[in-house]
């Protein structure tokens, strides 16, 4: 129940730091000067916030940003924008950057993975040519031990690998959004496990829709939504893989959803090439022959 409570309450954050990013975007910087004091002041109000929630919560520390704290730091990293923390007096400064550091202890553990952008334009531009430098370092060193990665993952356990799997579906899932996909409203990663939040279709699959038989006007409709939504994922450079009544789900409304996004992947451009999807993926009785 606890876990529950919790998990809607970073819910209710992720929107928050949504609307406060759009409302930052509606006022733009031509009002800044007029809006800026109070725009900064409650995304910092937001921030601390989050941050007791997480101490309340006591997360295990991960090596990496978690799906579930990403809203948070892709906000945090918005907010220290030097064009919104200039309008900070030196106290607030300081409480933000105390609460960022806690972020990173509460999430992370010790690593470091974020910093307040400094305030100066001046200085910000000194860091952003020695954060080059390190990006530069950090890209050579993963080259090199690219096949010491590739070697450690063919030793991963089969729970290891799903929950990868997992990642992969959700890193594709949560940038769809369609009205004939299932939608996509969360993700929290745990240590043995994957939750995804989705959309509740309480009609079921067209699979079971089909036993009970479809007049020719209903397999119409469902059809034609259908194709709008491999066409939407399509023109995503998103390839399904794996369409068939099983993986198509009915809304309270009987909306047609697609769903299932487990043996999809993401296309380098909008056709594919020869050699680009090499693999079979996808059920064996769906698939197309010849």
């Amino acid at each position: 129940m606890r876990d529950s409570v919790h998990w809607t309450l970073i819910q209710a954050f992720n929107f928050a730091f949504q609307l406060h990013r759009e409302v930052c975007r509606y006022v733009g910087d031509s009002y800044l000067a007029d809006f800026g004091m109070q725009l900064v002041s409650r995304g910092l109000d937001v921030i601390h916030q989050w941050k007791e929630l997480v101490a309340f919560m006591k997360p295990q520390p991960s090596p990496h940003i978690p799906l579930w704290a990403s809203h948070a730091f892709n906000f945090i990293h918005f907010l220290t924008d030097p064009k919104y923390t200039e309008y900070l007096l030196d106290y607030q400064f300081q409480v933000l950057k105390a609460d960022v550091e806690e972020c990173k202890r509460l999430v992370l553990g010790d690593k470091d993975a974020i910093t307040v952008t400094p305030r100066s334009r001046s200085s910000t531009m000194s860091s952003r040519k020695t954060s080059d430098d390190i990006s530069s370092k950090m890209k050579k060193v993963s080259l090199e031990s690219r096949r010491a990665r590739l070697e450690a993952a063919a030793l991963e356990t089969d729970a290891k690998v799903a929950k990868r799997i997992l990642k992969g579906e959700v890193d594709i899932f949560r940038n769809l959004n369609h009205k004939n996909l299932v939608k996509y409203y969360g993700c929290e990663v745990r240590q043995d496990e994957v939750l995804i939040m989705m959309e509740y279709c309480s009609e079921g699959t067209l699979e079971r829709i089909c036993r009970e038989g479809l007049d020719e006007e209903l397999v119409r409709r469902y059809t034609n939504s259908l194709l709008r939504a491999v066409a939407y994922m399509h023109s995503q450079k998103v390839v399904h893989r794996d369409i068939k009544p099983a993986n198509i789900f009915l809304d309270l409304h009987c909306v047609l959803k697609l769903g299932d996004f487990g043996c999809s992947v993401r296309l380098r451009d909008q056709a594919t090439v020869y050699g680009e999807i090499a693999e079979y993926a996808g059920t064996v009785q769906y698939m197309v022959r010849g």
